[in-house]
């Protein structure tokens, strides 16, 4: 990107012209020459390169007025532009380079968000879209409100949205019962004087019937004219506070296209020359944004997937110089459903009747000590993160999930004796290799459970700037999954059946408890994290996170509890049973930490189960429906505590408490249901499904006759000497209570939650595979001070829990 040009020697009508006297030609052509320059200076500027544009310029130049009113808020809103198109639109940039500026998320219904959409969501508060491009085609052309005068710099009243009876029709069929108009009738109610330029800004401050606010103003075709119609918008305006919103074109590139074409870098300039013609009007305005706020925003995405966009704000009101926003919680990210709310700061409305129909939080810039330079080119690091990561998240899932499935496949047919007899040759040789194979399979169930951790701790290295970033991620990712199997089977561990799940399970948690408790950075981009293009949770525990935690903190719980159980301090192992999970459910349904709504109720009784167990006590009906309760009851105090706070300091705890005050607890709860049935669409959940019946259903029946059946009945007998599978629970009292609690976390989980089946297939994939290798340990040692394995026995070497 060029640097900023700051000369302030931009308009030539201030320059020493020397007399001429030779000649009354000359003269005459010279009277001419500064009749043209003059023009120039007051209003037709299109003669002075764009990089030439920056604020101070434009203060030198346009003069010093004071403003007749008390603040204007100023929304330019155009479409498809990132960071990287920086040097193809000079005057944009140059605003940036004296603005605090941020990332956009703008997805939106879609996961590519068109000019409507985009537009939709700023009227409505929250997510809303068109439906033209439902089916992945061309966005909708948006059209100026037919006018009858389209004098240029006519202001109209009472202007008629075009479409907006279709627009409804579609955002109606949506899952987030928004409702077209809200932002235009607050602004109405309030007293705000609005204007809109552009058909967008007519979308944007439309009231529900699609009656634009205040004046509206047709955009130009030429984009000469499109200074004079700002500059009308904007001193047409009466009233202290004054909002205008601009509408200056935007760039949606087709699929097929080359981005390198002519004709994209004609449309830059195009919507760059536009944006110049506004800032110039803004300026000569109020020359100083002494009270005036300019914000502006990218609202669509430029093509068929999604991108991080644009976001600049400079004024009176703006004090940093990086924006982020408390719904992402992420420096530098902001959510495109927090304009609406910002805008409302801006313009001191802050009352607002209904909080749960305006979805977003109040943007806020922060100091960060780095130059404009360096902060967009962070920016564009942001975004070069998120593409490097979004192709290889489908593929690392398919390979999570089969790779869980081999194992189980292994465990539960390569070993069966049934199997064996039928290839006898192989049989042979896999019984006289028995130890080393079994060795194998508890080295893979610890590897297989250490890849979600890996691909966490794998984010903390810059591996999307390498030369070969994936490669580079992959090579870093096996070296992690190396480094923690090696830790878990240290000699220190050797006497500890429980080994492998401690250390794999507490890595887990204790990474999950770090990264959300410092802000859930690592979880930004990472393989099995968030996705900021997404536009979902950005901070806390995400669906995905909480899996991972949830049975990585109840299995850490287990691990430590069976060796008091095993002494026989079943007081001290139920007391570390609920001090592990009161740490892991503050943690996680805490506002100001992991802010999960569905967390809570998962965790409390699983927890409640395992302490209840650990302390030797039976269940009945009372006790559990009592640990149940006690889920609804600690999810409902966490989110009454956030209720309480300040309203720009809420998560969506505290707001979920607004909706609920405001009529609107079945609309959550139905649309909460619906996004959990149509996880049962995403390719990834079907395979997800398809694991979890594999393991169940299909693989896990020979497993399940090995636990039933005693001695030589059952089918693993040749590898456990006899001893039958179901041995294990009582050499380990808790394995059976720990693995159960884990399934009533999960099982919750995935009931609560909007993420479904994802979130029993996430925490099966870390729970099987150290079953596996739990299983394997424990063989491993009943079978290590028998000299001849081809006796069976019914009892168990002694060694530690």
């Amino acid at each position: 990107m060029p640097a900023p040009n700051t000369s302030t020697a931009v308009f030539p009508a201030t320059a020493s012209i020397r007399r001429p006297w030779r000649s009354l030609l000359r003269r005459a052509v010279l009277i001419r020459m500064l009749a043209v320059l003059s023009v120039v200076a007051v209003g037709g500027f299109w003669a002075v390169p764009a990089s030439a544009l920056s604020p101070a310029t434009i203060v030198a130049t346009e003069g010093d007025t004071t403003p007749d009113f008390d603040h204007h808020v100023v929304v330019i809103g155009t479409g498809g532009l990132r960071w990287t198109d920086m040097d193809q639109v000079p005057a944009i940039a140059n605003f940036a380079s004296v603005s605090a500026v941020g990332s956009l998320v703008v997805r939106n219904v879609r996961s590519s968000t068109c000019p409507a959409d985009g537009w939709l969501a700023f009227s409505a508060g929250q997510r809303a879209g068109d439906a033209l491009n439902g089916g992945g085609g061309p966005c909708r052309y948006l059209q100026d409100p037919t006018v009858s005068d389209i004098t240029l710099g006519a202001a109209q009243a009472d202007a008629q949205v075009p479409n907006w009876s279709d627009y409804e029709e579609a955002v109606a069929s949506q899952k987030y019962n928004a409702t077209l108009g809200n932002f235009g009738q607050v602004l109405a109610d309030s007293g705000v004087s609005t204007a809109a330029v552009g058909p967008g800004a007519a979308i944007a401050l439309a009231d529900a019937s699609g009656t634009v606010q205040g004046n509206f103003y047709p955009r130009p075709a030429a984009a000469l004219e499109f200074n004079a119609q700002v500059r009308q918008a904007i001193t047409g305006h009466t009233g202290d506070k004054r909002l205008t919103v601009i509408d200056p074109g935007y760039l949606r590139i087709a699929p097929s296209a080359d981005p390198a074409e002519p004709a994209i870098a004609a449309r830059l300039s195009e919507i760059d020359s536009r944006v110049e013609g506004a800032l110039r009007a803004i300026y000569a305005q109020d020359p100083g944004l002494t009270h005036t706020t300019i914000v502006l925003a990218s609202l669509s995405d430029p093509v068929g997937s999604p991108r991080l966009s644009i976001l600049a704000m400079a004024g009176d009101q703006v004090s940093g110089n990086f924006l982020t926003s408390p719904s992402t919680k992420q420096s530098g990210f902001n959510q495109a459903t927090d304009l609406p709310t910002t805008v409302f700061s801006l313009l001191g409305i802050s009352d607002l009747a209904n909080r749960s129909i305006f979805v977003g939080s109040v943007i806020t810039p922060q100091y960060v000590a780095m130059s404009a330079a360096e902060r967009i080119a962070t920016l564009v690091d942001f975004e070069d993160h998120t593409l490097a990561t979004r192709p290889l998240v489908e593929r690392f899932f398919l390979l999570y999930s089969a790779v869980n499935i081999l194992l189980f496949l292994a465990v539960a047919y390569i070993f069966s004796g049934r199997f064996l007899r039928r290839i006898t040759r192989a049989g042979t040789w896999i019984a006289k290799n028995s130890r080393a194979l079994i060795t194998a399979c508890q080295i893979a169930g610890i590897a297989i459970a250490s890849m979600p951790v890996a691909s966490l701790l794998a984010n903390t290295v810059p591996w999307w700037r390498a030369g070969a970033p994936t490669m580079t991620l992959i090579g870093l990712s096996v070296a992690i999954i190396a480094a923690i199997t090696t830790l878990a089977l240290l000699p220190v561990w050797r006497g500890w059946r429980f080994g492998p799940i401690a250390v794999v399970a507490g890595i887990t948690a204790i990474v999950l408890a770090i990264d959300i408790a410092t802000g859930a950075r690592m979880q930004l981009s990472a393989l099995m994290g968030v996705q900021p293009m997404v536009g979902g949770r950005f901070y806390g525990f995400n669906n995905q996170a909480f899996a991972l935690f949830a049975t990585a903190s109840v299995l850490l719980a287990g691990a430590v509890a069976n060796g008091l159980v095993s002494r026989g301090k079943r007081k001290t192992a139920a007391l570390a049973v609920a001090v592990i999970g009161s740490l892991a459910t503050l943690l996680n349904g805490l506002p100001t930490m992991g802010a999960d709504f569905g967390g809570p109720p998962a965790l409390v009784p699983a927890f409640a189960l395992l302490t209840l167990w650990a302390a030797g006590i039976k269940l009945n009906i009372k006790r559990v429906l009592l640990v149940l309760g006690s889920g609804v009851v600690v999810v409902s105090s966490f989110a009454v505590i956030d209720w309480l706070r300040p309203a720009d300091k809420r998560t969506h705890l505290g707001r979920f408490v607004d909706t609920v005050l405001d009529g609107g607890l079945f609309e959550v709860v139905g649309r909460k249901i619906g996004a959990n049935l149509s996880t049962f669409t995403n390719p990834l959940t079907l395979v997800a499904i398809t694991a979890i019946l594999l393991l169940v259903i299909v693989m896990g029946r020979p497993v399940r006759l090995a636990a039933k059946q005693p001695n030589t009945l059952a089918p693993y007998h040749w590898l456990t000497n006899g001893v039958p599978l179901k041995q294990i629970a009582t050499d380990t009292p808790m394995f059976l209570p720990t693995t159960y609690a884990v399934y009533v976390a999960l099982l919750i989980g995935t009931l609560v939650n909007d993420s479904g089946v994802v979130i029993a297939a996430v925490g099966l994939g870390l729970l099987v595979p150290l079953l596996i290798a739990t299983y394997a340990r424990w063989i491993l040692g009943i079978t290590r001070h028998i000299p001849d394995a081809s006796e069976p026995t019914t009892t168990s070497t002694p060694e530690l829990a």
